[in-house]
Order: C-alpha cells, then sequence, then structure tokens
C-alpha cells in the first residue's frame, strides 16, 4: 500500500527532522545571544 509506505516514510522524516533541528536550533540560539 503505498499510503502506508508514505506514512512510514512521514514519520521517519519527523523524527530526523526534529532530531536535528532541535538541537540546531538550540546552538544557533546561543550562539546569538553570545554575540549581542
Amino acid at each position: 500500500e503505498p499510503y502506508v509506505m508514505i506514512g512510514q516514510f512521514a514519520s521517519l522524516f519527523y523524527f530526523c527532522y526534529f532530531l536535528v533541528l532541535v538541537p540546531l536550533l538550540g546552538w544557533v540560539e546561543t550562539k546569538l545571544l553570545r554575540m549581542k
């Protein structure tokens, strides 16, 4: 079923997205705060 595959891919994408983006945002935030 294509829908099941799309759902699995989407959940995997969101998992990786948050796994990468959240630490990255925290790092950028600390960098910006130090610059001020």
